[in-house]
């Protein structure tokens, strides 16, 4: 949902596709979205109504149709399936399939004719319906659209940072405040953050006193590399350190040695 207001021309250089504007121009939210009937109702749904005032209506066909047509071009099998591939023989990482789904995209607005359109373009439609019927398209801050839709949990202010799932995170409010200071002299406490589950570099603080604001927060310098370019679930594999055993103060034996003498 992020996707469709995002510029589709950084995206793409982002995996390696130089591309003009005009061959993948849509950049908007549209004045109602038909999604499948598990994702019209809900907080994302009150979001995208109070925020950008997007109302979901839920279709009865389309998404499971063209992952099914997705799934077949990949030639991907169930799990269960009789000569399904074992996990090893993958031969594409994330990036190198998502540059397969740019190109396919990018062929499907350029080049594939639609034979119910007069065998127009994808592309000479969307640029017809901007010159006519454009009035409903919505334009948004990419950042505040992806914040909006992301999932947010409960971090705890501790005096090494503001942490979630393990992770210290750090933000230009939470140091202006002392919040760590404060955290380490009068105990912690919780605030609300929303993140993205794909990729944990960064956080986002929300402010309940705004709620189209968010605070972005970066791992803290201690966080190490290790936990950098991670989802939330590959996150949650590493080993956790071990919290150093205070050693037991020594006994004396004073009062052994003494009976013993007796």
């Amino acid at each position: 949902m992020a996707h469709c207001g995002a510029d589709k021309q950084r995206y793409s250089q982002q995996f390696g596709r130089r591309i003009e504007a005009a061959q993948w121009p849509s950049r908007h939210l549209p004045d109602t979205l038909s999604t499948h009937a598990a994702l019209s109702g809900g907080a994302q749904r009150d979001t995208l109504l109070n925020n950008f005032n997007l109302r979901c209506v839920a279709a009865n066909d389309g998404p499971d149709d063209w992952r099914a047509v997705l799934a077949k071009r990949f030639q991907l099998l169930a799990p269960d399936a009789a000569g399904a591939p074992c996990r090893l023989d993958g031969v594409l990482d994330l990036e190198q399939f998502t540059r397969i789904v740019i190109d396919c995209v990018l062929y499907h607005n350029n080049s594939a004719p639609l034979p119910y359109a007069g065998h127009a373009t994808p592309r000479a439609l969307w640029e017809w319906g901007v010159a006519h019927r454009g009035g409903s398209l919505k334009t948004y801050p990419e950042q505040l659209l992806r914040c909006s839709l992301m999932p947010a949990a409960q971090a705890t202010v501790t005096a090494d940072g503001i942490e979630l799932s393990g992770v210290a995170y750090t933000c230009a409010r939470a140091i202006n405040e002392r919040w760590f200071e404060r955290a380490r002299s009068r105990g912690q406490w919780h605030v609300r953050v929303a993140y993205d589950p794909a990729d944990m570099d960064m956080i986002y603080l929300l402010d309940p006193n705004a709620p189209m604001q968010f605070h972005a927060c970066h791992m803290a310098d201690g966080g190490g590399g290790m936990q950098r370019h991670l989802a939330a679930e590959e996150i949650a594999l590493l080993p956790r350190p071990v919290p150093a055993i205070p050693a037991a103060p020594l006994r004396s034996t004073t009062h052994a040695i003494a009976s013993f003498a007796n």
